[in-house]
């Protein structure tokens, strides 16, 4: 039998993981350096478009988190922060890279402008 790992799935994982400062310091930048066992440092780029200032889709309100692509299906989970609330958006199945950003940016506008959450 195919495991499957369903939207509460990763849900459940990034709400673990926001628990701790380092995982959230680390998914809410551009760019990380980190110190490695060594001493030796390494920058990870963070391909989030909507941390990239030069990006189309930079939104200073979202504090991060992404993940990747699998086959034709591109995914991104975002943790967003709008009217003193903490929004995770999970974005699974969309049809291309440039997509799941505007699938995720409609979502992003519409809390925006959600007149119940300004309550």
């Amino acid at each position: 039998m195919e495991a499957l790992t369903t939207t509460l799935d990763l849900k459940e994982v990034v709400y673990r993981l926001l628990e701790y400062s380092w995982f959230r310091e680390i998914v809410s930048q551009n760019t990380y350096t980190a110190t490695l066992p060594d001493g030796s440092t390494q920058i990870w780029q963070n391909t989030n478009a909507f941390l990239d200032p030069t990006s189309e889709y930079y939104n200073e309100n979202v504090c991060g988190i992404k993940t990747g692509s699998l086959s034709d299906d591109y995914n991104l989970i975002v943790l967003y922060q709008q009217h003193g609330k903490e929004f995770l958006i999970c974005s699974l199945g969309s049809q291309s890279d440039s997509s799941r950003y505007d699938d995720v940016n409609f979502i992003l506008k519409t809390i925006d402008e959600s007149y119940y959450l300004t309550q």
